[in-house]
């Protein structure tokens, strides 16, 4: 004898659940690409950081950080 769910389901709770996985699973693309923003950040600053010391320029690391903060507001 086979155990079955005291329910059933539909067509319409399925489809609601279709529409939730697919929204969760946009929501974790989304959520994973500001990971690659903030490295994109990170190695923007590291450079613009790089190009100003070797035109001799004394900006510590987090000084370029602070004014590129401040550009981008």
């Amino acid at each position: 004898m086979q155990d079955y769910p005291p329910y059933s389901i539909s067509d319409k709770m399925l489809n609601y659940i279709s529409e939730i996985m697919k929204k969760i699973g946009e929501a974790n693309y989304f959520e994973s690409l500001n990971g690659y923003l903030e490295l994109r950040r990170k190695s923007r600053i590291r450079s613009i950081h790089s190009s100003l010391a070797i035109e001799n320029n004394q900006l510590s690391l987090f000084q370029v950080e602070t004014e590129n903060d401040k550009r981008n507001y």
